[in-house]
């Protein structure tokens, strides 16, 4: 497979998202360097996993509190309390634009899918991809780890969609009738330029509009001035 393209050299320079509790994430910056997860289920396979839009890093932390948190500690969401067990960190990393494997790209897609076809015929992973609901991550550690698309890919993008029909109603539709989240996956961490804490409480009202418009159809939020100081209600 032609797995480069020396036409698409170019560096460029990303701004991403990764949410996470408060104490590994003071060790990234501390360190300035971070963990990759490891594992099949992951939906793009092992490495460091970055969102491009900063509200879904936040939307990551607020499922990892209630996950944790929630009813077990504290009775209600209090941005008080998010701020204090969890951040969002601002990720700058430096690459080629033709090391990027991007699935939203037709040829990588393509790749994607041929290698999947391919070792869905392979008994050990067969069994695996029909025991796991999503094989994104059986897929691309393969690529990477057996077919060695490490040699000549730094980062996997992709685009999910989350909530599908999530704005339709009954006079009209949309093509856009769903939220969407574009994930990126650092399959070398070289590549990561510096960490840095966001100051997700300045955005705070931003992403609580954002929760109440594009998440109407489930647990619609509700947020006000608590005792008129910045502690908000999710």
């Amino acid at each position: 497979m032609n797995k480069g393209d020396a036409m698409g050299e170019k560096n460029i320079e990303l701004k991403l998202y990764h949410g996470t509790n408060r104490k590994r994430g003071q060790n990234f910056i501390k360190n300035q360097s971070m963990e990759a997860s490891i594992g099949e289920k992951h939906w793009l396979g092992d490495g460091i996993y970055l969102f491009e839009d900063d509200f879904w890093a936040y939307w990551w932390i607020r499922e990892l509190y209630k996950d944790k948190y929630l009813d077990q500690v504290y009775p209600d969401i209090y941005q008080l309390y998010l701020e204090k067990h969890y951040q969002v960190l601002i990720i700058k990393v430096n690459i080629l634009k033709n090391r990027i494997f991007n699935l939203n790209n037709s040829k990588h897609k393509l790749e994607f899918i041929k290698v999947m076809k391919a070792i869905a015929e392979k008994q050990k992973y067969s069994d695996k991809m029909e025991e796991q609901a999503k094989v994104e991550g059986i897929v691309l550690n393969y690529m990477f780890n057996e077919l060695d698309y490490k040699r000549d890919f730094d980062l996997v993008k992709a685009n999910f969609i989350r909530d599908e029909n999530r704005y339709s109603r009954k006079n009209f539709k949309i093509r856009l009738a769903y939220n969407s989240q574009e994930q990126y996956c650092i399959k070398n961490s070289e590549i990561v330029n510096s960490i840095e804490e966001l100051d997700f409480i300045n955005k705070i009202l931003s992403y609580y509009e954002i929760l109440d418009l594009l998440f109407i159809d489930k647990n619609p939020a509700v947020y006000y001035n608590y005792n008129k100081k910045d502690l908000y209600e999710i």
